[in-house]
């Protein structure tokens, strides 16, 4: 009973939707207004957001500054270092824990690999301040053998520069984001260029698969494999959406000091250069 009376306390919340949106973006710091919210969510925000607003905390996020005469919601992470050993630590008793579930027959040793997730969500509560409950909700929320992640990451080049998306936050990136279940990685990177910039392009090569954790800010207690593909553009412009604010086009000795490194550093940009150089090279694995 408890487990379920939990699972329908997590998603009586009309918000939720939203709390994964802000949680997939993964910026610092986000502003979004009232009727980019409504979009997201279906709903349109209400006083009731100041109460639901505390279920943020379980995605490592706070409301800073709600704005009722500009009509935005200005959020930022609760905790930018998630590379501290504590939450590296807790990660790993989690995945051993989850793996131990997965393969462990005996019903001493299932309850000893539950006990130990949950001390990787305490640990991470006790790290973050985000109650239990919600840690144990997004954190432990997987069965079987736990895996990466997958992030798709497009290099498109036009007239031999680099196009790049401008954040909600400021910050630039190479477009791209979480792999969806049903789509190959070519598919999913295709997607989301055309999602976040409005290109049709059409996948060449695969440039490289990194390991988040040796290349990029942390933050996110998971792992992350990200693919970066070589992209040819075919037709299309900038179309205004919740997600990006405007694409540009640039020079690789001209890359934007205020990149989005948890997402795409300068490093990641100028390997992508070298593919677009050299399609010919072998593809960089890790």
């Amino acid at each position: 009973m408890q487990d379920d009376e939990a699972f329908v306390r997590r998603y009586i919340s009309k918000y939720d939707s939203l709390w994964e949106y802000i949680w997939k973006c993964c910026e610092r710091e986000i502003t979004l207004t009232y009727d980019e919210i409504a979009k997201i969510c279906g709903v349109p925000i209400d006083h009731s957001f100041l109460t639901y607003k505390k279920e943020l905390g379980c995605y490592g996020y706070r409301a800073e500054k709600i704005s009722m005469k500009d009509k935005t919601v200005g959020l930022s992470k609760m905790s930018e270092n998630m590379s501290d050993k504590w939450v590296d630590y807790a990660v790993r008793i989690q995945s051993i824990a989850q793996a131990g579930l997965a393969y462990c027959e005996d019903k001493y040793g299932r309850e000893r690999y539950e006990e130990l997730r949950k001390i990787s969500a305490e640990m991470i509560s006790a790290k973050t301040d985000i109650p239990l409950e919600k840690v144990y909700d997004l954190f432990c929320n997987e069965n079987g053998y736990q895996t990466p992640k997958l992030d798709t990451r497009g290099a498109v080049f036009i007239d031999g520069k680099i196009l790049l998306v401008r954040e909600n936050n400021g910050t630039w990136s190479l477009p791209g984001g979480w792999c969806d279940v049903d789509l190959s990685v070519a598919e999913n990177t295709e997607k989301e260029v055309l999602e976040e910039t409005g290109l049709s392009v059409h996948c060449k090569k695969l440039i490289a698969v990194q390991d988040w954790r040796r290349h990029n800010r942390l933050n996110c207690p998971y792992g992350i494999m990200k693919f970066f593909v070589l992209c040819e553009y075919d037709s299309g412009e900038f179309k205004e959406n919740i997600e990006t604010t405007e694409t540009r086009l640039f020079d690789r000795n001209a890359l934007p000091d205020n990149l989005a490194d948890e997402k795409t550093t300068a490093e990641q940009i100028r390997l992508c250069f070298e593919y677009y150089d050299n399609p010919h090279k072998e593809t960089c694995l890790e």
